[in-house]
């Protein structure tokens, strides 16, 4: 268990800085029941306290997450215009043309790249929206 605390907390030292240098300023959290939190970078603090994440705001604001139910983790930047950087390949889809046109429902985003045809497409997932070019 300790092994498990070390190991989450290196990768969110890392990540923190990875994050700053690419100028991505928000940072996402989902558990396993498809629940996400969204958490601005500037000030953020996360600390393993036993079997739970404390994430910290730089309002002071904190939210305990059990850390054997988080499932996904990732940063994008808040001046995208409603198109978001990261995308999970795991996540069920609903792709569009850019026309807007339906191209189908599918269980994961890999599965869908793997039907669509060449093209340009607008994904939507549960918790993001990310354009889609496939050559």
């Amino acid at each position: 268990m300790q092994k498990l605390l070390y190991i989450a907390a290196a990768m969110l030292c890392g990540v923190a800085a990875e994050a700053s240098a690419a100028d991505l300023s928000i940072f996402s959290l989902s558990d396993d029941t498809g629940h996400i939190w969204n958490f601005p970078t500037q000030g953020l603090t996360m600390t393993p306290v036993g079997d739970s994440l404390v994430v910290t705001s730089a309002d002071g604001s904190t939210v305990s997450l059990d850390l054997f139910h988080l499932s996904k983790g990732g940063f994008s930047s808040d001046n995208l215009s409603g198109i978001h950087s990261h995308l999970f390949p795991s996540d069920a889809c609903t792709v569009y043309s850019i026309s807007g046109v339906y191209a189908g429902s599918f269980h994961s985003v890999s599965e869908a790249k793997a039907a669509l045809p060449a093209g340009v497409y607008i994904l939507h997932t549960p918790s993001v929206t990310h354009k889609l070019i496939l050559k």
